[in-house]
Parts: C-alpha cells; sequence; structure tokens
C-alpha cells in the first residue's frame, strides 16, 4: 500500500476526498477530474453538463465546415463568401476560423487576406512581417452571439408572436368564409 502524502489527506473535520471514478468534459478532448478545492468550500464538484457533449460536436463540425470553406474563398464563383469573410475579419477584428494559420492551405505559407492586417492596406497580408489579428473568427463570432443573446432573443419572440396572430387571423377569417357559405370560383 502506498503512503499517503500530506497535502492528499485534508485537514482534520475536512469531508473525505472525493474518489476518482470518472473524469468530467472541460471541452472537446480535455479531460480534467474533480477538484478538491471545490470539496473543500463545503460543495461537490461540478458534474458535466449533459449538453457539452452535443455542444462540442456542434462547434467541432462548425469548424471543420467553416475550415473547408475557407477553400473557396478565391474561387471566381463565390464573391459574396470573399466579401462576407472581408466584412467580418475587419469588423470583428478577427483572421481565420481558429487562428490566422487557417489561411495558409488557401493562399500560401505566411500569406493571410488583407482584412487580417492590423494596419489593413493593399497586399499587406502578403508581407509576413506585418502584424496581423491572431484571434479566430470563429470564437469571436461566438462571444458576439452571446453578447447579444437577449436582442436575438427578443426579436426571435415577436417574429413568433406575429406568426401566432396571422395563424389566428386567418384561421378567424376562414370560419368566417364558411359560416357565411360563399363560395368563390377561381
Amino acid at each position: 500500500m502506498d503512503k499517503l502524502r500530506p497535502e492528499e489527506l485534508g485537514s482534520p473535520g475536512s469531508p473525505p476526498r472525493p474518489q476518482r471514478a470518472s473524469p468530467a468534459r472541460e471541452s472537446c478532448g480535455q479531460l480534467s477530474w474533480p477538484t478538491w478545492e471545490s470539496w473543500g468550500a463545503g460543495r461537490p464538484p461540478a458534474l458535466p453538463r449533459p449538453e457539452s457533449a452535443l455542444t462540442c460536436q456542434v462547434n467541432e463540425n462548425a469548424r471543420k465546415d467553416l475550415k473547408e470553406g475557407l477553400l473557396l474563398y478565391n474561387s471566381e464563383n463565390n464573391v459574396g463568401l470573399k466579401n462576407a469573410w472581408n466584412i467580418i475579419q475587419a469588423e470583428m477584428r478577427c483572421c481565420g476560423v481558429t487562428d490566422y494559420t487557417d489561411w495558409y492551405p488557401v493562399l500560401g505559407e505566411n500569406t493571410v487576406p488583407d482584412r487580417c492586417c492590423m494596419e489593413n492596406s493593399q497586399g499587406c497580408g502578403r508581407n509576413s512581417s506585418a502584424p496581423v489579428w491572431r484571434t479566430g473568427c470563429y470564437e469571436k463570432v461566438k462571444m458576439w452571439f452571446d453578447d447579444n443573446k437577449h436582442v436575438l432573443g427578443t426579436a426571435g419572440m415577436c417574429v413568433l408572436i406575429m406568426q401566432i396572430l396571422g395563424m389566428a387571423f386567418s384561421m378567424t377569417l376562414f370560419q368566417h368564409i364558411h359560416r357565411t357559405g360563399k363560395k368563390y370560383d377561381a
């Protein structure tokens, strides 16, 4: 039997040390064990949320799809896609999906779109010494949605209420026409 170190024993009167039965997921591919500090604070360690695996899978698939979409950046038929990426990168001050290196397979080594440059100028993305935004746009857009979820939720609820009212009025109109027995020929 192995000797226990003093820090593993805890202090007298403290709750028993939790067993390492199963790890909790913090993010995709990373596992962590419940911390002793959470028990020391008098509360049990946080259990993994059921939606975390689904959220993780959605995030991975979205990143993968966006990276595959980067390959269409320079195609002639996707001017709208190119403009969308340029606008997002300029407005959000970000570059690529996860970071600026996402552009290397698309545009070449040490080359990013000009809108990734901190000081935007013609051809600055081809200059490897020019400072570029290092944060990926996926995280920036996620943060924007998180910061504005109350506005988006309010707009969604307004649209929902309008749809329900429209359906109720159309059903009332149908009943009124049906009761009067009027028939309309097409």
